[in-house]
C-alpha cells in the first residue's frame, strides 16, 4: 500500500531541497534568486501525486509535453542508427491487458522509442488500448525527468499505481525484470530475471486482465558490460539496488552501439479473474506465461538474432 499523502510529500519535499541546496546556496545572488523562483512554481507540480496515476487533472500523456516530447525529431534518430522495428504478431481487442516486456537490458531503449513514441506506429497497432509504462519509483523523485517520464505515459511501479490503472480500464506495460535484469546484460546473451518475478501474475488473476509476452531483440546488445564475481562489487551493486531501485553496472562504453533491435508483441493469454489466487494458481499461470514468452522468442529468432538458431532465453 502507498504511505499517506503527508509523509509522500514530506520525503519528496526534502529530498527536492537536498537536490536544490547547492543552488540555493550559490554566492551568484541571480542563481540563488533563479532557483527561489523556479522552486516556487515548480515545487507544487513535484508534488501533485501524478505518478500515482489517480488525480486526472494532472494527466500528462496528452497534454502539450507530452505531444511535444512524442513529436521530437529525436526518435527519427534513434530510428534509423538502431533500425528499430516493433512487429504485432495478432490484432488485439481493444479491452485491458497487462503488457509484461523483456528484457530490461542496461538501458530500455528500443523499449522506450517503439511504445513510448509512435515513430513505429504504436498508436495504430494499438488502437483503442489505452496504456501507461510502469517505472521505478525513483525515476519520479528526480525532478524535470520526472516530468519528462509523466509525459510520455509513465507511472510509478508501485502495486497501487497499477491496481489504479487497471481499476481505471487502462493497460500497464511493465518490465518484470526491473533495473536488477540490467547486471544480467551482455551482447548476444538473453538473459532475463523472471522466476521470482510474480506481482504482474498475481495482478492478471486479480483483475482477469490477459497477459501479453513482448520480446525485444538486440536490446542486450548496446552496452558492454564487465562480468565479475567480486564479492565486494556484487555487495555494492546489491546495496544500492536496496537502496534506490537502480541497478549499477560496470560498463566500458557510455554511447549504445549501433544495433538492430525489434520489439515482438505476442499473442495474449487468456487469463480468468480470480480475486484472492493462492500461490499454486499464481506458479500455474506463471508456467503457462514462461511457455509462451519461450514460444514467442524461439519464433522470432532466427528473424531478429544474427546466428538466431543458436540463441537460447535464459529464465533466472
Amino acid at each position: 500500500e502507498s504511505y499517506p499523502k503527508w509523509i509522500d510529500k514530506l520525503y519528496r519535499t526534502i529530498f527536492y531541497l537536498f537536490l536544490m541546496f547547492p543552488f540555493l546556496s550559490s554566492s551568484s545572488r541571480f542563481l540563488r534568486n533563479l532557483t527561489f523562483l523556479f522552486s516556487l512554481f515548480y515545487l507544487p507540480l513535484y508534488l501533485d501525486g501524478s505518478e500515482n496515476g489517480k488525480n486526472k487533472k494532472f494527466e500528462r500523456k496528452n497534454g502539450i509535453l507530452g505531444r511535444l516530447i512524442r513529436g521530437s525529431r529525436y526518435w527519427k534518430w534513434i530510428k534509423k542508427r538502431y533500425n528499430l522495428q516493433l512487429i504485432l504478431t495478432k490484432p488485439l481487442s481493444p479491452k485491458p491487458y497487462i503488457f509484461a516486456i523483456h528484457p530490461h537490458a542496461i538501458l530500455p531503449l528500443g523499449i522506450s522509442c517503439n511504445l513510448m513514441s509512435n515513430i513505429n506506429n504504436s498508436q495504430e497497432l494499438l488502437k483503442g488500448i489505452d496504456y501507461r509504462f510502469l517505472g521505478a519509483s525513483m525515476a519520479f523523485s528526480i525532478p524535470i525527468y520526472r516530468d519528462i517520464c509523466l509525459a510520455l505515459g509513465n507511472l510509478d511501479a508501485a502495486p497501487h499505481s497499477a491496481k489504479g490503472i487497471l481499476s481505471s480500464g487502462k493497460s500497464i506495460m511493465v518490465v518484470p525484470g526491473g533495473a536488477q535484469e540490467a547486471l544480467l546484460s551482455f551482447p548476444l546473451e538473453n538473459k532475463i530475471l523472471i522466476n521470482n518475478r510474480k506481482g504482474f501474475i498475481k495482478l492478471a488473476l486479480e483483475f482477469g486482465v490477459d497477459l501479453v509476452p513482448v520480446y525485444s531483440f538486440g536490446e542486450t546488445d548496446l552496452y558492454n558490460q564487465i562480468k565479475t564475481q567480486n564479492p565486494i562489487i556484487l555487495s555494492i551493486q546489491n546495496a544500492i539496488h536496496q537502496a534506490f531501485g537502480i541497478s549499477f553496472p560496470i560498463l566500458t562504453n557510455i554511447i549504445p552501439i549501433k544495433s538492430n533491435i525489434t520489439t515482438v508483441i505476442g499473442e495474449p493469454i487468456e487469463v480468468k479473474k480470480i480475486i484472492n489466487p493462492t500461490k499454486e494458481d499464481i506458479d500455474i499461470l506463471m508456467n503457462i506465461y514462461k511457455e509462451k514468452l519461450l514460444e514467442l522468442f524461439n519464433t522470432n529468432k532466427s528473424k531478429y538474432i544474427v546466428d538466431g538458431e543458436k540463441a537460447q532465453l535464459e529464465f533466472f
